[in-house]
């Protein structure tokens, strides 16, 4: 799994790839914690709270959603987990 900003090189994300390693996207890894840095800003933002319950129903949500597309992606075009993530992310830029 990579979890951080592009922590694996070309040369090793290959090797791993070749040896049957399933890679977690690195920007598919993080983005987990990047949402509920969003959730914090937003309810301090309106003066609201949000529940430990909520927040993990809400990251579940959000995280479970972002994987199947990932990887329903990369099976429909026939790529690997991050150029699925790239795809995912350009096609969300797009929409």
């Amino acid at each position: 799994m990579e979890l951080a900003n592009g922590p694996v090189s070309l040369e090793a994300y290959q090797a791993l790839e070749a040896k049957g390693v399933t890679i977690i996207p690195d920007i598919l890894a993080n983005s987990g914690g990047v949402y509920v840095s969003y959730l914090e800003w937003k309810t301090n933002l309106d003066n609201t709270d949000l529940s430990l319950e909520d927040t993990v129903a809400k990251l579940k949500e959000v995280m479970t959603g972002a994987t199947k597309k990932v990887v329903t992606t990369a099976g429909d075009k026939k790529v690997d987990l991050k150029q699925a993530a790239f795809m995912v992310a350009l096609k969300n830029l797009v929409d």
